[in-house]
C-alpha cells in the first residue's frame, strides 16, 4: 500500500501571541499533517490560527518554479562538500529541536493560563459564596453616606430627615453580611504570603490562616491586591459592621436630642403657635361643616386682571416706603385666584398662607400679645 502524495498548499496564519500574520507554503499529508517554508510574518509557537489556504496545482508548481529559476538562475558554483553538508543538516536539526521545543513551551503556557483561570474562578466564586458579592464594596458606601448624615447634625433638622440622609441598607441584606461573616470558627488574623515562581511553576499568593497556618485559598502572581482584600475582609467586614451600628446609635441620640429640644421650645417659635391656632380652626370648620369639596372658581380674565393692579399698587406703594400687609396679602391673595391650573393654584395658596401667618406674627410682635394656646 502506498502513501498517499503530499499536497502543497500556500497558506495564511494568524499568530496567536502577536496577532500578526504569517505566510508560508507547506507539505501536508492527507492529516494535515507536514512541515512547510514561513516566508514572512513571527515565528509559530503553537497558537496559530488557519485564516487562508489555497492547494497548489502540478501547474501552479511549474509557473512558481519558472519565476524562481529566472529570478534567481542556478549557478555555476562548485557543488557543496560533505563537510557543508554535514553543517546544513546539524543547522537543520537543531532548527527544527529549537522549532518543537518553542511549541512544545507554548503548550505548557497555554495549558498554565488555562489552569489558572478556572482556579481563580473557581477561588472567586468561593469568596463570594463566604462573604457575598459586595460584602464590603457596600459596606463601605453605606458607612460614608451614614457618616455623612451623622456629621451634619443640622440645628432645625427632625428625626425624619435625619432617617432621609441615612443609607438605604435593607434589613435582609445586612443580615446576610452578618451571617456571611467567617466568626469565631476561623478566627483571623488572615495573612498572605508571596511564594516566587521556579522554571516549573510560576509564582502565586496564598491566603494562610495565621494561627494554624492553613492554605486558605491561592491566587496567582499578578492578583496580590485580590489576595490582601480577602485578608484584610476577615477583619475588616465586621469592623465596618460595628461603625455602622455605633454611626447608627449617634444619628438616634442627635435626633433625639433635637425632638427634645423642639418639644421645650415649642412656644418659644412665633410660627407654631400661629399653626396650631390655624390648626385648631380647621378641626372648629370640620366639626362644623363637615368635609367641603367646591369648584376652584379661579383663573378669570378679571381675576387675571386684579392680580395685576394688586401687584401694580404693591411695588408701587414698596418703591415708595408706604408698602402694608395688606397690600402685600391682596397681591398673594390675587395671583392665588388668577391660577387656572390646579398645581400652580396650590403653590400660590400655600404662599398666601405664609403671608397672613407672618402677618399674626407681626402683630403678635406689634401688640406683645398672643393668645393663650395650649398644645
Amino acid at each position: 500500500m502506498t502513501n498517499k502524495p503530499n499536497r502543497l498548499v500556500l497558506a495564511v496564519d494568524r499568530d496567536g501571541w502577536t496577532n500578526g500574520f504569517q505566510l508560508q507554503i507547506a507539505s501536508l499529508d492527507e492529516n494535515g499533517h507536514g512541515s512547510g517554508y514561513r516566508l514572512a510574518g513571527p515565528k509559530y509557537n503553537g497558537s496559530g490560527k488557519r485564516l487562508f489556504e489555497e492547494e497548489l496545482s502540478a501547474r501552479d508548481v511549474a509557473e512558481i518554479r519558472t519565476f524562481l529559476d529566472e529570478a534567481y538562475p542556478e549557478s555555476d558554483a562548485a557543488p557543496r562538500t560533505e563537510r557543508e553538508l554535514a553543517t546544513l543538516a546539524v543547522r537543520a536539526g537543531r532548527a527544527l529541536q529549537d522549532e518543537k521545543r518553542h511549541h512544545h513551551i507554548a503548550a505548557q503556557e497555554n495549558a498554565r493560563l488555562l489552569s489558572e483561570r478556572d482556579e481563580l474562578k473557581a477561588e472567586a466564586e468561593q469568596w463570594r459564596a463566604t462573604f457575598g458579592r459586595d460584602a464590603l464594596p457596600d459596606a463601605l458606601a453605606r458607612l460614608e453616606r451614614a457618616e455623612t448624615a451623622a456629621d451634619a447634625r443640622p440645628a432645625d433638622s427632625t428625626r425624619a430627615v435625619l432617617d432621609e440622609g441615612h443609607a438605604p441598607l435593607l434589613p435582609e441584606r445586612e443580615a446576610e453580611i452578618r451571617q456571611s461573616q467567617p466568626g469565631d470558627w476561623l478566627p483571623g488574623p488572615w495573612t498572605i504570603h508571596d511564594i516566587d515562581g521556579t522554571a516549573d511553576e510560576p509564582g502565586r499568593w496564598e491566603l494562610v490562616h495565621h494561627g494554624s497556618g492553613k492554605v486558605l485559598a491561592t491566587l496567582p502572581d499578578w492578583a496580590g491586591n485580590v489576595a490582601l482584600w480577602a485578608a484584610d475582609a476577615h477583619d475588616a467586614v465586621p469592623e465596618l459592621l460595628d461603625e455602622l451600628d455605633r454611626v447608627r446609635a449617634e444619628r438616634d441620640r442627635y435626633a433625639a436630642e433635637l425632638d427634645r429640644l423642639n418639644l421645650e421650645h415649642w412656644e418659644d417659635q412665633p410660627t407654631n403657635v400661629v399653626l396650631a391656632e390655624v390648626q385648631a380652626e380647621r378641626l372648629r370648620q370640620n366639626e362644623k361643616w363637615g368635609e367641603q369639596n367646591h369648584p376652584d372658581g379661579t383663573g378669570t380674565p378679571m381675576q387675571q386682571d386684579i392680580a395685576r393692579m394688586c401687584r401694580q399698587a404693591c411695588q408701587e406703594a414698596a418703591a415708595k416706603g408706604e408698602v402694608t400687609w395688606r397690600l402685600i396679602s391682596d397681591e398673594e391673595h390675587a395671583e392665588a385666584t388668577a391660577e387656572s391650573d390646579p398645581q400652580k393654584l396650590r403653590a400660590e395658596l400655600v404662599q398666601d398662607a405664609a403671608v397672613k401667618v407672618a402677618w399674626i406674627e407681626a402683630i403678635d410682635r406689634r401688640t406683645a400679645t398672643r393668645t393663650n394656646f395650649t398644645v
